[in-house]
């Protein structure tokens, strides 16, 4: 699948993605509030990041999450190249019968601050209701003012649950921040606010 905003453009992982993604996950900066993810071992190599392609695609085929690399759209609307990666986004359903989803994103730190957050999140998110979702949830850790404000002051949602998760790999606990919305609130209050902020031309899908 892909998906495209003004800016960005999101796609299926492919092997080349493989080495982008070790860089990514290898800059402490970028990953600084998402130590949770970085495996208990603290290794990662190429293979590491193949196989987890390889078991994207068998949960995708099961309908059970999905995951998108972003890149910046080429200047050449005729071009198939994709322009500089800018990170990852997707959802993974954690219990189909109440149809509630789980969305994350990471992007790199050289894009912070200049809104291809907030497009990712939109793509995700129009994506993930456009599959009949009707619930989805964001967690982020404590320290992680930047999207603790997103989700407060743009999403307009409030902190449902604060976790204690012990992270192995640096020998300490963090707070697991959580917060959740339905699909009413999407369609009624952000989709169209992210369009208005986004320049985005508003559609009812």
């Amino acid at each position: 699948e892909t998906v495209s905003g003004p800016r960005l453009i999101l796609r299926l992982p492919r092997e080349e993605d493989d080495l982008i993604l070790l860089d990514l996950w290898s800059d402490p900066e970028t990953m600084k509030y998402l130590q949770y993810m970085i495996p208990e071992t603290n290794t990662f190599n190429r293979d590491f990041f193949a196989l987890r392609r390889i078991r994207n695609v068998e949960t995708r085929k099961l309908d059970q999450s999905l995951s998108l690399h972003a890149f910046l759209k080429p200047q050449n609307d005729n071009s198939t190249e994709v322009g500089k990666f800018v990170g990852m986004a997707g959802f993974r359903i954690l219990d189909l019968p109440n149809k509630f989803a789980e969305c994350g994103i990471i992007i790199t730190k050289e894009f912070w601050g200049h809104g291809y957050g907030s497009e990712a999140i939109y793509l995700s998110l129009k994506l993930i209701f456009s599959k009949g979702i009707q619930k989805v949830g964001f967690h982020t850790t404590g320290p992680n003012v930047f999207m603790r404000s997103w989700l407060e002051k743009v999403a307009g949602l409030k902190e449902e649950d604060v976790e204690k998760e012990w992270i192995t790999v640096y020998d300490k606990q963090i707070e697991l921040w959580k917060y959740s919305f339905n699909d009413e609130h999407w369609f009624s209050y952000l989709k169209p606010k992210l369009e208005q902020r986004l320049d985005i031309q508003p559609n009812n899908s």
